[in-house]
């Protein structure tokens, strides 16, 4: 499998057999993405068996639907001109006008005049003349076609909806039991829409990571309590670009991936990165900047979605963000700035960043941790240093997971009974991976056996040196 810092999350859809996600992976997916909005379960254990069959290392996300409104009650598209009136009205209602229902019984409560309805991802636009009633009297911004079971967004106007769907719901039981590694909640607007989700998962005492879909207003300005309660976030520029003007979503994208380093959590940049090549074997110049910038400020993970869910180039897809990913982090900057004010484990934190500041004096060939929650590689991570992360675990789990993680190439170790023996085991590892050799200087940082909830060792020399016990 090819590695670069930046990881890559690929969406699997109609395209996902055996050889099909195989050639994904060696091309430098690592991490493979299902929208269970487009699944049945039995679909999706299907493709989690044959992603399992590929790599155990590989890391499985699965989305839920989250609260969303959609248009209902269009037995014909409806067909509009800028400037034609058109009616939102309650489920079951017929009149002669053009008019739709929505899914969401109160939305004629809570939006008000003046209010800007968007429909199917923005495509169409609909200004609020009037309310009376249960109905709502809109107006066309532009011409378009509003069809059945199209997504409606209203901008800056809080929705009361409950944070999970049925459907949501039985997925989550169902990951649970089959044993994913991250669930990413969509449309995420504060702390309660993922204690929500992490209350079923603690019925099975799950080791399944969080991940906060921000896709809206309520999403942004909630972003510190959201932080406090999930492993990482996913800037969702789709839904967000709808939210928010289009020309105010890099700078958001920007300022929530700056927070994450900050707080040592995962975050993944989403939507239309190389969107041309879901029929183009060539991605736009502007869709390269765009990858490169979020390689640059310092994103975790890139997301492919249509490009590798039903694309026709998917395979180049990967390769082109990979190959993209490798020129942007050689231009990177090393961010070693932390000050304790995120309340990390104080004796953690000085430990983890001597290691990254040793590896960088010494021009190391990686940093070896040993970490039994990932607590440690994940905060090693944040420090964006150059140093390749090598992290070894005794939890499969932890292995999978880590797969999300920038800079950091994870493995599987089972539990040692001394610290000597760990840090031998450890380097045989590493060596026998081919990634550092015998003469190269590493740096070793870690809980001895028996003590993971403290980072209480750093040693540094030669890998050989290692090996068979130290002086």
């Amino acid at each position: 499998m090819k590695t670069n810092r930046t990881k890559i999350v690929a969406t699997i859809g109609i395209h996902n057999d055996l050889q099909f996600i195989k050639k994904l992976y060696k091309a430098g997916a690592g991490i493979f993405r299902l929208n269970t909005a487009h699944q049945t379960p039995d679909e999706t254990e299907q493709i989690i068996g044959r992603i399992r069959e590929v790599s155990d290392r590989a890391a499985i996300l699965i989305d839920t639907k989250g609260p969303e409104i959609r248009t209902l009650d269009i037995e014909e598209t409806i067909e509009v001109k800028e400037g034609d009136e058109v009616f939102v009205i309650p489920q079951g209602v017929k009149m002669d006008r053009p008019h739709f229902s929505v899914s969401y019984d109160k939305f004629c409560d809570v939006v008000t005049r003046g209010t800007e309805v968007l429909i199917d991802d923005g495509d169409m636009s609909l200004i609020v003349i009037d309310k009376k009633d249960d109905q709502l009297r809109c107006i066309a911004n532009n011409a378009g076609k509003i069809k059945n079971k199209k997504s409606v967004n209203v901008p800056k106007i809080p929705i009361a909806l409950p944070s999970l769907t049925k459907k949501d719901i039985e997925y989550i039981n169902f990951a649970a039991e089959i044993g994913v590694d991250f669930i990413a909640h969509s449309f995420v607007r504060n702390k309660e829409d993922l204690i929500a989700v992490q209350k079923i998962l603690d019925k099975y005492n799950s080791p399944i990571r969080l991940i906060a879909k921000i896709e809206n207003t309520e999403g942004i300005e909630n972003i510190n309590e959201i932080l406090d309660h999930c492993h990482g976030v996913m800037v969702a520029r789709g839904d967000l670009g709808i939210e928010l003007p289009a020309e105010e979503v890099p700078l958001v994208q920007k300022k929530i991936i700056r927070k994450c380093i900050k707080r040592s959590k995962i975050v993944i940049t989403a939507t239309q990165m190389l969107h041309t090549m879901i029929e183009h074997p060539r991605p736009t110049r502007a869709e390269v900047s765009d990858v490169a910038n979020a390689v640059l400020d310092g994103t975790d993970a890139l997301m492919l979605s249509g490009e590798t869910a039903y694309g026709n180039y998917a395979y180049e897809a990967v390769t082109t963000m990979s190959n993209i990913a490798a020129a942007s982090e050689s231009q990177k900057k090393s961010k070693v700035r932390r000050k304790n004010t995120e309340k990390f484990n104080p004796v953690r934190l000085q430990m983890i960043t001597a290691a990254e500041s040793t590896a960088r004096a010494l021009g190391a060939k990686a940093i070896i941790v040993q970490t039994d929650t990932g607590r440690s590689a994940n905060l090693l991570s944040s420090l964006r240093g150059k140093t390749p992360v090598l992290a070894l675990s005794p939890n499969p789990t932890v292995v999978r997971q880590l797969a999300l993680s920038y800079g950091v190439t994870s493995f599987h170790l089972r539990s040692q009974d001394t610290l000597d023996e760990m840090v031998s085991e450890s380097v045989k590892t590493v060596l026998n991976e081919g990634i550092v050799g015998n003469n190269e200087l590493v740096v070793l940082v870690g809980s001895s056996p028996n003590h993971s909830t403290v980072t209480n060792f750093i040693e540094a020399g030669e890998a050989g040196m290692f090996l068979g016990g130290r002086e």
